[in-house]
């Protein structure tokens, strides 16, 4: 009982998981992107430097969100945030990863006393 784990998102990325084909009559919900890295961004800001490993898991997918099927999704909907970031995919797709982490973060993610995303 040395070990305490923090599971602060671990509701949000399983009522955000998206759910995968495997076989017939074999289906199973996988955490999606934004629910993937918001679990390793809270476990990087609660262990810090001690275990990068955090870190390095969370930076393909912010490097990569954009071409993960949100190219239609910048050119449309969100042609704007697009736009601000002078349509360099590189950059609208990490601020469009924390738009949508923050569609899913529930008010304890976002709490006062130890706010992990606003």
């Amino acid at each position: 009982m040395a070990i305490v784990m923090n599971v602060a998102g671990y509701a949000e990325a399983l009522n955000s998981a998206v759910t995968v084909h495997i076989a017939d009559h074999c289906e199973i919900p996988v955490a999606s992107i934004p629910g993937l890295v918001m679990t390793k961004v809270i476990a990087w800001l609660d262990r810090g430097q001690s275990k990068p490993k955090d870190a390095v898991d969370f930076r393909y997918p912010l490097e990569n969100y954009a071409a993960a099927g949100n190219v239609d999704r910048l050119y449309g909907e969100e042609l704007p945030l697009l736009a601000a970031c002078d349509y360099v995919f590189e950059r609208a797709g990490p601020r469009l990863l924390g738009m949508d982490i923050a569609l899913i973060a529930c008010a304890e993610s976002k709490g006062t006393d130890r706010p992990y995303f606003d």
